[in-house]
């Protein structure tokens, strides 16, 4: 390639490239609502249920989400998806944004609790 042919790819790629940085900086990533545990309260009738209470907030944490639908599940931290409790619709607190229901775990040990949220800001 002559030496001209070189300064005209290279003035091509040149001018090129502030678009495609400019398109890949205004990327924008999906938000998700912050979900924080309030409590998980042991139940006298059976030791192996318990009430968690959760709150929701916006993506931004400004302000808590009244009216989604809360779902909770939990997997056994050592034995993984070989034993976990089926998923359970968290009913709405007594204040908006919080979220409250009953996981009975089919066994004790530690496990990874998985709270999911849809709703209409998040």
């Amino acid at each position: 390639m002559r030496a001209s042919a070189w300064g005209v790819l290279f003035l091509l790629i040149a001018s090129g490239l502030p678009a495609l940085v400019g398109h890949s900086s205004a990327h924008e990533f999906p938000t998700f609502p912050r979900v924080r545990l309030l409590t998980i309260e042991p139940v006298a009738s059976d030791p192996l249920a318990r009430l968690l209470a959760v709150e929701v907030l916006d993506p931004g944490g400004h302000g808590r989400v009244p009216g989604a639908e809360v779902t909770a599940t939990a997997r056994h931290a050592l034995f993984g998806s070989a034993l976990r409790t089926g998923p359970v619709r968290l009913v709405p607190g007594l204040e908006p944004g919080t979220y409250r229901g009953w996981l009975v775990f089919p066994g004790g040990g530690s496990w990874e609790l998985t709270i999911s949220v849809q709703g209409k800001y998040v």
